[in-house]
């Protein structure tokens, strides 16, 4: 699954303490914290629902490509793990939302501030990107 986010500014990750030799978000963040954490995203996906703590891989073109988008704006592209093509008693049409809130609250629990620069949310499930 995908989330697209636009954002109106990048808040520092609180992972990166003290100096930093680089600009943190020119690389790849994933958050999965721990080999449990997977594997209950796994269970998740496995039983038909989404995933309520997703393994995250976002990446922050607009640092290295600012021109992709407004000045002094920038956009997040995170590829989330574990999610069924097709959910147990409901639709992606009526989880979308709530999953991409979902990633945007995960990642504020690693990037303080994350939830309140973020402008506007494409949520990209399964369906979708077979499609």
């Amino acid at each position: 699954m995908k989330v697209n986010l636009a954002l109106g500014e990048l808040p520092r990750p609180t992972a990166w303490e003290g100096p930093l030799p680089g600009d943190p978000y020119t690389g790849l963040l994933a958050v999965s914290p721990s080999v449990d954490y997977l594997e209950r995203a796994w269970d998740d996906a496995k039983y038909g629902r989404t995933s309520e703590h997703p393994y995250i891989e976002a990446v922050f073109p607009t640092v290295l490509e600012p021109g992709i988008a407004p000045e002094g704006k920038h956009v997040a592209l995170c590829f989330t793990q574990f999610g069924p093509y097709e959910l147990r008693g409901t639709s992606w049409d009526a989880e979308r939302e709530a999953y991409g809130r979902n990633v945007v609250r995960t990642l504020s629990e690693y990037i303080p501030g994350f939830d309140g620069a973020v402008e506007h949310m494409e949520v990209l499930a399964p369906p979708d990107i077979a499609r």
